[in-house]
């Protein structure tokens, strides 16, 4: 087995084991709601004509749209995210930055 040093992992060990803690489960359920958030965004905005092009982590990259049409797709979540606190900050520029 390889060190718990992820970055030292080689080809052929086997991955490190982390023990499970309720932290991680609720992280990694945390996630996959913030993923699921975000594809349905990106599929709403695509049938409505916005050319996506692109997404890194929890930001939509679209071209020729405005800030308030994206940002309309983005908080106009599923109805079983009702109670969530979903909110976004918009931002555009001729490249792509952080």
């Amino acid at each position: 087995m390889c060190s718990s040093d992820l970055g030292k992992c080689k080809v052929g060990q086997s991955w490190p084991r982390r023990p499970l803690t309720p932290g991680l489960l609720l992280e990694n359920a945390t996630q996959a709601t913030a993923a699921d958030i975000l594809r349905t965004a990106i599929v709403n905005a695509c049938h409505a004509g916005i050319e996506v092009v692109g997404h890194v982590h929890d930001e939509i990259i679209a071209q020729n749209t405005t800030e308030e049409e994206l940002l309309k797709f983005v908080l106009d979540a599923p109805a079983w995210t009702a109670g969530l606190p979903i909110e976004a900050k918009p931002s555009s520029g001729i490249r792509y930055g952080k």
